[in-house]
């Protein structure tokens, strides 16, 4: 069980990250983690800390909302 919820873990951190187009180290620069840590998560090999979950999505979804934001500067008003 713990081996299929790291697994799944690591699937969905992978995809949230290559759909904002960001790299490993990009991610772990913006959460404040090191790129080791990050390797491992997405291959599932720990189980990470729930502050390492924490600073990941924080960072995640402050890149999200950058992305948003510039999306919207480009597009041409109505």
């Amino acid at each position: 069980a713990v081996e299929y919820a790291r697994a799944s873990l690591a699937r969905k951190l992978i995809l949230r990250r290559e759909r904002l187009g960001v790299s490993q180290a990009a991610l772990a620069r913006a959460a404040g983690i090191r790129v080791e840590t990050l390797c491992r998560i997405e291959s599932g090999k720990v189980t990470p800390t729930l502050g390492s979950v924490q600073k990941l999505d924080r960072a995640m979804s402050r890149l999200e909302r950058e992305a948003r934001s510039r999306k919207r500067r480009r597009l041409p008003a109505p």
